[in-house]
């Protein structure tokens, strides 16, 4: 078997969603048209320095506004509590809210 941390991380998220009983109720066209109405440029709020701006829609990435690890049993996602992050700002929020940082 090789070694694949992405597969390992995915394993984590897959669990808490099931033990949390998190849904996500979008669906993948309404998360393509979210990435399309970006312009491939990072949706980051606060646009940090470690933000690189306009990395182009194919480099950005799925982020939860509210982390799964803080979402309430049960919580519902909806297209509006998701968005894309270029991989430099959805690593550096972690599982932190916005406001947390």
């Amino acid at each position: 078997k090789k070694n694949n941390p992405g597969n390992g991380r995915l394993s984590v998220i897959k669990r808490r969603e099931k033990l949390k009983n998190l849904i996500h109720n979008y669906t993948i066209d309404e998360w393509k048209l979210k990435l399309q109405q970006t312009n491939g440029i990072c949706s980051n709020p606060y646009n940090n320095e470690l933000c690189l701006g306009a990395v182009g829609v194919k480099k950005l990435t799925l982020d939860h506004i509210i982390p799964l690890s803080k979402a309430p049993i049960g919580f519902i996602y909806t297209i509006d509590g998701v968005q894309p992050l270029c991989d430099s700002c959805n690593k550096s929020k972690g599982n932190c809210l916005w406001r947390e940082q």
